[in-house]
Parts: C-alpha cells; structure tokens; sequence
C-alpha cells in the first residue's frame, strides 16, 4: 500500500496534491505521504487533495492529519467502499467534499462533525440506501447537497433541518 501526492500549483495559486494511491486492502494505517513540494511549499500550503490513480476501499485519516489547511477534497469515481468517522476529523477548513461514484452503503452518523465550514458535499451515485439522521447536523454552511442516484427509500424527519442556506438538494 501506498500515498503520493504529485504537487502542483494552479493559476489561482491554489496548491494540491494529485494522490496516487495503492490501498486495496482499505486499511487505514498509512504514516506518510510521499512526494517531493514545490520550492518554498510544505504540506500547511495544500488546499486541494484529489485522487489522480488508483483505488482504495476508504479515505485514508493520514490525508487530513497531514494536510490540515485542506479545502477541497476530491475521490469521485475511486472504487471507495467505506468512509470512517475520523476520516475528515481533522480537515476543520473544508468547503468542498466530492465523494460521488463511489460503492459507500453508509455513512458514521458524525463523519461530518467537525467539517463546519462544508459549503458543498457531492454524495451522488453511491449505494447509500440511508442516512444517520443527525448526519448534517453541524454543516450549517452546507449550500449545495447531491445526493442522486443512491438507494434511499426514505429519509428522516430531520434530517435537513440544520441547513437554513442550503441552495441546491438534489435527490433525483
């Protein structure tokens, strides 16, 4: 199993790492990410994760513990299968997660509780059949929620009731 981030920056001067990851067991015991920085760039300058190639079954919690300035997290269409509460814990300045096309069939009830600042979280084509209902408890901030083409029968009562700004819902 492996991580390694290709570094680069944008024409916005965003700086992300493009992760290359080998972690079809799923285990979440990884201790480093490997890679070489920009010059004058360390990992509290990364805003920007997303998955370049391979598969892994989870979200490793390495990446948010490593990369604590993270913005936007992008594993759309990686084959990931389970998501552990503390796999975004400590990624406090997130606004965007994009985790659709993906083979989760549920979600820990507080995966997102420390992510206050989620603006956007794109749970779309998965095989979520249902949701913990205080699972969007604490994304006050969500503007924009995706959750099309999954499983669901029904949803609970309140399960929206935190999101006062919320612009978009898609359920389709």
């Amino acid at each position: 199993t492996s991580l390694h981030c290709n570094y680069s920056s944008n024409r916005l001067s965003s700086y992300s790492c493009r992760l290359s990851i080998d972690n079809a067991d799923g285990k979440d015991d990884f201790y480093h990410v490997a890679g070489k920085h920009s010059p004058n760039k360390t990992n509290e300058d990364v805003i920007v994760v997303s998955r370049d190639s391979g598969t892994s079954k989870n979200i490793p919690s390495i990446i948010c513990s490593t990369f604590t300035s993270l913005e936007l997290i992008d594993f759309h269409n990686s084959n990931v299968e389970v998501i552990s509460a503390e796999a975004f814990k400590k990624c406090k300045n997130l606004t965007v997660l994009n985790l659709s096309n993906n083979l989760l069939r549920e979600l820990p009830v507080k995966v997102f509780e420390r992510n206050v600042n989620l603006r956007e979280l794109q749970l779309s084509s998965n095989q979520l059949a249902m949701l913990p209902d205080r699972i969007f408890k604490f994304l006050r901030q969500l503007e924009v929620l995706s959750l099309r083409n999954n499983s669901f029968v029904d949803f609970p009562s309140t399960l929206f009731r935190s999101q006062a700004i919320l612009k978009k819902l898609d359920l389709s």
